[in-house]
């Protein structure tokens, strides 16, 4: 019991999830933002405990009037029944443009422009279709507009997460484990140097072609078993669109961080 009212758990909840009395980043934000997903769960009976001002009501502290449903100037029992009423709403993956993902209610979802994965649906691992993932939604590069005033085009990103879509390519063992692809599209015949740092991780490659999936053979690849940066040397690229892509040799299965570097070489 709660200051003065009974709380109702759902069987099989662990209580001492929220007997701490610790308040969430939701307090007092409930059917706004609530906890960033405007579900009623477990994270969200603190912030109401924090604002119940017991049987008889009575005014509440400042940020608390999201939980008073019939605006009557307090949080009351009435109010816990509403509350209560709330808990357990269906939730699910919530996908947005870019990939990113959240867990939401389809309403909530729907709202902020997102995706909705269905009741049930987590955003662990990730279903969000992300660009780079697959040839049909790679991350788009236009060269030269893209390097900039200095004629440089860097990229920090990784692989994982992205699953391994592409095993049979020039890369031979290198293209084992999870993959990014880039579409460059080339405005005007150019030359440029691909680097690729892949931070900490060993066993990575990255080769580039005119198709993609790309092809065996292809126009240039390199291949490091260690952690330092490597290149794919100088390359005429014509006006036209091509495929660059990243992966490794398991172990690892992917490159958790890395950088993309591509630079204009002048003639």
């Amino acid at each position: 019991m709660f200051g003065g009212f009974v709380m109702i758990v759902p069987a099989g909840i662990n209580i001492g999830l929220f007997l701490g009395g610790v308040l969430p980043a939701s307090a007092g934000t409930w059917g706004v933002v609530e906890d960033i997903n405007r579900c009623m769960d477990l994270d969200d009976y603190p912030a109401f405990h924090a604002c119940i001002t017991g049987p008889e009501g009575g005014p509440y502290p400042p940020g608390c009037e999201v939980f008073d449903s019939d605006s009557d100037g307090d949080v009351d029992l009435i109010d816990f029944a509403v509350f209560q009423d709330a808990f357990g709403m269906p939730t699910g993956a919530c996908c947005f443009p870019g990939g990113t993902c959240k867990v939401s209610t389809a309403e909530a979802c729907a709202e902020a422009g997102g995706g909705y994965g269905g009741n049930g649906s987590s955003c662990d691992p990730n279903p969000c279709p992300r660009p780079g993932n697959t040839c049909d939604m790679p991350l788009v590069v236009r060269l030269p507009e893209d390097m900039g005033s200095n004629l440089v085009y860097v990229d920090l990103n990784t692989t994982c997460g992205r699953r391994n879509d592409y095993d049979d390519t020039c890369l031979d063992y290198y293209d084992g484990g999870e993959d990014v692809i880039y579409e460059l599209i080339v405005s005007s015949a150019l030359l440029v140097l691909i680097e690729l740092d892949p931070m900490s991780s060993e066993w990575t490659g990255m080769a580039i072609d005119d198709t993609c999936p790309l092809s065996d053979p292809c126009m240039g690849s390199s291949t490091n078993d260690a952690s330092f940066p490597h290149f794919i040397d100088v390359v005429l690229l014509s006006e036209g669109t091509y495929y660059l892509m990243i992966d490794t040799w398991p172990p690892p299965d992917c490159i958790p961080q890395y950088e993309l570097t591509i630079s204009l070489v002048l003639p």
